[in-house]
């Protein structure tokens, strides 16, 4: 099996033996703790982003598949009965 664990650790379990990694990335010197988790996917969104538009094509993600995503995490919430509805 597989588990991602707090501090950015992924433990794996195979043929009995527990393997652990820490998968925690560096922090970039513009960047920050915590945020640093965050900061170069955002980076690399909007470069992919300004890389579409340039090049006259679609943006690799887009304002519908994020309102996608947003409507799949709040009925996953509704579902589980976190949220009030």
């Amino acid at each position: 099996g597989i588990a991602l664990k707090p501090g950015s650790v992924i433990e794996i379990t195979a043929g009995g033996a527990l393997t652990t990694i820490d998968a925690d990335p560096a922090v970039p010197a513009w960047g920050e703790r915590p945020w640093h988790l965050i900061q170069d996917s955002v980076r690399s969104t909007c470069r992919g982003i300004l890389a579409a538009l340039r090049e006259g094509r679609s943006a690799p993600t887009s304002g519908a598949d994020n309102l996608r995503t947003f409507a799949l995490c709040e009925a996953a919430y509704l579902k589980a009965g976190k949220v009030a509805g």
